[in-house]
């Protein structure tokens, strides 16, 4: 979806969950909350999920270079716009330090959701990555990654979206497993929307 596209978007999700009273009139969906509406609208059901939430932010790490992110868990509604503003109004105490310690201290729990959403979007400023003199086109993943998240999800029955973004925008990936993929799947193949429609990864036998 082009940057253009995107703040449209935006701005029409934000307007239609205002109008319903679901959110704040000071409150705007972000590039992530949008592509994770359009999940939720593919996929036309109600379900578990889990968000891959990034807390340097909330522990003031924001320099720090490597993985610092944990699951945060919700239930999201079929309504795309209730999905959206579940997700935006729900995630507001994740962050702060307080949220993240007190989820340290939570038992472990089965792994229950449905759905896993990710996004680099608005973590990764695309148009200011560069290698030498030229400034990277897009930001991609490589396929031995898409194999093992499919081969990962599979097992769990379990559908993964991520959001990665570009100069002109943003790029929304799906792998959609399980009873939530429906006619996503074919021929009891998983299905990955990508840079090359109609790839196929395939869980181990």
């Amino acid at each position: 979806m082009e940057r253009g596209a995107l703040r449209e978007a935006a701005a029409a999700l934000s307007e239609a969950a205002r109008g319903r009273r679901l959110i704040f009139d000071s409150d705007t969906f972000t590039s992530d909350q949008v592509a994770y509406a359009a999940v939720v609208r593919a996929l036309d059901a109600a379900l578990p999920a889990s968000l891959v939430v990034d807390y340097r932010g909330a522990l003031g790490a924001v320099g720090n270079f490597g993985g610092m992110s944990g699951l945060v868990d919700l239930d999201l509604p079929r309504d795309h716009v209730e999905a959206a503003s579940a997700i935006l109004t729900e995630l507001r105490p994740a962050a702060t330090r307080e949220f993240w310690r007190w989820k340290a201290r939570q038992p472990a729990q089965r792994f229950a959701a449905r759905l896993v959403l990710s996004s680099w979007a608005d973590a990764v400023a695309a148009e200011d990555l560069c290698f030498g003199e030229a400034p990277a086109h897009a930001v991609s993943v490589g396929e031995s990654c898409w194999q093992r998240w499919t081969s990962n999800y599979a097992r769990l029955g379990c559908s993964f979206a991520l959001t990665l973004p570009r100069p002109d925008g943003a790029l929304l990936l799906l792998i959609f497993t399980g009873p939530q993929a429906g006619a996503a799947a074919q021929g009891g193949r998983w299905t990955v929307q990508r840079e090359h429609p109609g790839r196929m990864w395939h869980p181990p036998a």
